[in-house]
């Protein structure tokens, strides 16, 4: 609320008849939403009465009730509003007055830009405003009211206000011939997303050029690439609007999204369910108890896969810490944390997964609700967005040479398992049938083996950028066993999405301006990985005893029988 001119009916003063031309209110905004605005008449001079300037201030003679006000309102319970205002002191300035005069020279006393007294004034008389302005600017910030209609007035929002910011406090103005420049009393919060990448850490570029500090925890970046099933931390930021202490009550909701099914909110707290004990939520560092905010889960329409959550205070202000008040101001800090994975659903490569965040929250002053329900008049603002990318790796098994894969069964396949990390802290995946990433164990004996298939190709689908070992745990009869094969993914992101410059985020085709796979045969676009293994034939050597000897005996044995039967039948001829 900016009073620029305060209303005093002086006993005697030297006055100067108000000029005799239009009034323009020129109303400078605070943001860049496009405001209606509309000024009612509260003050009017009465019959013999002026609008005359003394020194710097208008001074309005024979104070009457303006054409702004229904005399059925304000009899209707908004002057006992005003009767019951208090100042600083605990004094009630206004107390069993009812007449125009009275009131206004009491309001004139208190002077001051922003006083407790004008800001209660506004917001009381404000109950006995007409349906309709006296005057209007629509989808405009300048309004201008005509000679012979001065007064004091009251300059307000007319409609909903389009575009990010939130609707203008009241403003109290003389209008007296002169031109008027109030600053719209209005700010509205920021919201923000990050993403705990656990490899990169992002370089935050200023508008002009200079490397700056990264505002939050190291690596909470834009972009980041894991494995499927891998736990991510995610963080909401929320700021809180300059104008905070016009509100008595604040209304703050969080809107996660993401693509359906391709992220799976954790539960980190093992108790089998996903629920507000799973998000940590902080303000100034000071962790808020769940029993201050409601926390929804969002599912596809066969709630089966998530989608999201929302996270609403009906009224931050009253949000508490171990059973105490926390002290919200206007620089306080909101931080949800929350974990999810990469589902089976993952996109591979490009376009990656979007998960974005707006921030809803009270945009009206003059009609913030009770706490206790959504008010009617909120903002919302632009979507913040972060993305998650992961990879995959084909390979084909080759026996020999190129010409001759490895078979899908039999003597000829061969099986795998995938390890990751150093000797003393290994990694081993598991996957499922499809060779999708499903987790990863530390013991050789619960990891997944993966076997040829047609054209002895197998995959090993979802993984992070970063570098793993292939180990041959079932050889094809004849062969070799292959020594374990390194292998390294690298994958170049613009982890901080230039948002700082571009005022926002844009589609992920134009975020990732470079994913760039350190394999000759890598598919940039869809994020894979070609590898070509080869099995070499066993060595065939010489071989001294067994049963070499055997045959030799075996054979001179036969000769000797068939000798000795030629023999006999040799003898017998001849005797007959």
């Amino acid at each position: 609320l900016s009073l620029a001119a305060c209303v005093a009916v002086p006993m005697s003063a030297t006055v100067f008849t108000a000029s005799a031309e239009d009034t323009t209110i020129t109303i400078t905004k605070k943001d860049d939403a496009t405001h209606s605005y509309g000024a009612w008449q509260i003050f009017k001079a009465g019959e013999g009465g002026s609008v005359s300037k003394d020194g710097a201030n208008y001074v309005i003679s024979n104070v009457v009730w303006g054409d702004g006000i229904d005399q059925s309102k304000l009899t209707g319970g908004v002057l006992a509003k005003i009767q019951a205002i208090t100042d600083d002191g605990g004094e009630t300035p206004f107390a069993d007055l009812t007449e125009a005069k009275d009131i206004a020279n009491a309001l004139g006393k208190y002077s001051t830009t922003d006083n407790t007294v004008a800001k209660a004034f506004a917001d009381a008389i404000a109950g006995a405003l007409k349906d309709e302005a006296n005057f209007k600017a629509e989808s405009s910030n300048v309004i201008t009211i005509t000679e012979g209609d001065e007064g004091y007035y009251l300059v307000q929002d007319t409609a909903a206000i389009s575009g990010e910011g939130a609707k203008t406090r009241y403003i109290l103005q003389v209008a007296g011939g002169e031109t008027l420049t109030p600053t719209a009393k209005s700010s509205y919060p920021t919201v923000d997303k990050k993403i705990l990448e656990n490899v990169k850490e992002v370089s935050w570029e200023g508008k002009d050029g200079s490397v700056l500090t990264n505002p939050y925890t190291e690596k909470f970046n834009d972009v980041g690439d894991f494995s499927i099933a891998e736990d991510i931390t995610f963080r909401l930021y929320g700021t809180m609007p300059d104008t905070l202490a016009d509100y008595d009550h604040y209304y703050y909701k969080f809107t996660d999204t993401f693509t359906e099914g391709t992220f799976k909110i954790l539960d980190t707290n093992t108790d089998e369910t996903v629920d507000a004990n799973d998000f940590t939520v902080t303000i100034d560092g000071k962790k808020i108890d769940p029993s201050c905010y409601t926390l929804t889960l969002t599912k596809n329409e066969a709630a089966t896969k998530d989608t999201g959550f929302t996270l609403e205070f009906m009224d931050i202000l009253a949000a508490t810490s171990s059973e105490k008040k926390v002290d919200v101001s206007s620089t306080s800090k909101v931080m949800v944390e929350y974990h999810a994975a990469l589902t089976a659903d993952a996109v591979i490569g490009l376009n990656g997964q979007e998960n974005e965040v707006d921030l809803e929250y009270s945009n009206n002053p003059n009609n913030e609700g009770d706490g206790k329900k959504k008010p009617e008049d909120t903002g919302k603002t632009p979507k913040e967005t972060v993305i998650a990318f992961t990879y995959e790796l084909d390979v084909t098994k080759y026996l020999g040479d190129e010409s001759t894969t490895a078979e899908a069964s039999g003597a000829k396949q061969a099986k795998f398992k995938l390890y990751r990390g150093s000797d003393a802290n290994k990694e081993y995946a598991t996957v499922s049938k499809d060779g999708k990433i499903t987790g990863w164990v530390k013991d050789e004996n619960s990891a997944s083996e993966v076997g040829t298939g047609a054209d002895g190709t197998f995959k090993f689908v979802g993984l992070d950028d970063g570098t793993y070992f292939l180990t041959e745990t079932v050889v094809p009869s004849g062969y070799n066993k292959m020594a374990d094969k390194k292998f390294t993914i690298t994958a170049t992101t613009v982890n901080d999405q230039k948002y700082k410059e571009a005022g926002g985020h844009t589609a992920a085709s134009d975020v990732l301006t470079a994913l760039k796979l350190d394999k000759e045969n890598g598919n940039v676009n869809a994020g894979t990985v070609s590898m070509k293994i080869t099995n070499e034939k066993g060595a065939v050597l010489p071989s001294t005893g067994g049963i070499g000897t055997t045959l030799f005996y075996l054979g001179g044995g036969a000769l000797v029988a068939v000798a000795g039967v030629m023999l006999i039948t040799k003898k017998r001829m001849t005797k007959e």
